[in-house]
């Protein structure tokens, strides 16, 4: 399985034949290394059920760190990305 190591914001996940430890920032949900308007869309689409994502992705996808995905989390990423 996936864990999150909420002081790092890495991702560790298992793999059969090793482990492959992802560094993951909040937002980040195509898991490229930036926030842009991708992330949001797709963060809004996963709220609306259009989207089912992997723990990696479901990590990164609360952006404001409450504990639930939701249109606020693609709202923020997206007012966020426009900034870079």
């Amino acid at each position: 399985g996936d864990m999150l190591d909420p002081d790092y914001r890495k991702i560790v996940s298992g793999v059969e034949k090793g482990v492959y430890v992802y560094n993951v920032y909040g937002g980040d949900v195509s898991l490229d290394g930036r926030l842009t308007l991708i992330d949001a869309i797709m963060i809004q689409k996963y709220v609306n059920g259009a989207y089912s994502f992997s723990n990696i992705r479901i990590s990164a996808s609360d952006y404001d760190s409450s504990g639930k995905i939701n249109l606020l989390d693609a709202v923020l990423v997206q007012k966020k990305g426009a900034r870079n």
